[in-house]
């Protein structure tokens, strides 16, 4: 029940992402001003929602520990990851940007490999290369059947 949970959350977030890249892009939304739009109205709202909770949790916590968190997590995990995203859309073409949410958990867990020396399982290796190469199916500049394959008008 919970891994089916986690699951439908995982691929809500990832169709949640992809249509705001496709909007993103459409847009055509600046990079600082659109990682601005994004983050802050996210900022407040997470401290209004998680700040009684969340104080109660955090008292346990190390100094120094936390303050590395909220640098690298504030800075990294929030701030550049918009601002490259924001960047990237000015570039990409819609299909691709549309697609890059795919290939997060793929690259997540080859992070995790080798930063953290996770075990990865053969079955994971083979759904992270799945992914990447329906990623690049998917992003490549001519989408059609071979000739042999495609339909021909009756």
């Amino acid at each position: 029940m919970r891994d089916g949970f986690g699951i439908a959350l995982f691929v809500t977030a990832g169709i949640m992402w992809g249509s705001y890249t496709v909007l993103l892009r459409h847009w055509r939304v600046p990079t600082l001003e659109g990682a601005v739009a994004v983050e802050l109205p996210g900022a407040v709202l997470a401290a209004e929602a998680l700040g009684p909770w969340a104080l109660d949790s955090l008292q346990g916590a190390k100094p120094r520990m936390l303050t590395i968190k909220i640098v690298v997590q504030g800075s990294v995990g929030e701030v550049l990851s918009v601002v490259a995203l924001m960047a990237a859309l000015q570039l990409l073409s819609t299909r691709t940007a549309a697609m890059l949410p795919t290939v997060t958990p793929a690259v997540a867990m080859l992070i995790a490999w080798a930063a953290l020396g996770t075990r990865v399982e053969p079955a994971e290796l083979l759904s992270a290369g799945t992914v990447i190469a329906g990623f690049a199916l998917a992003t490549r500049r001519r989408l059609s059947l071979p000739e042999n394959l495609q339909r021909k008008p009756i």
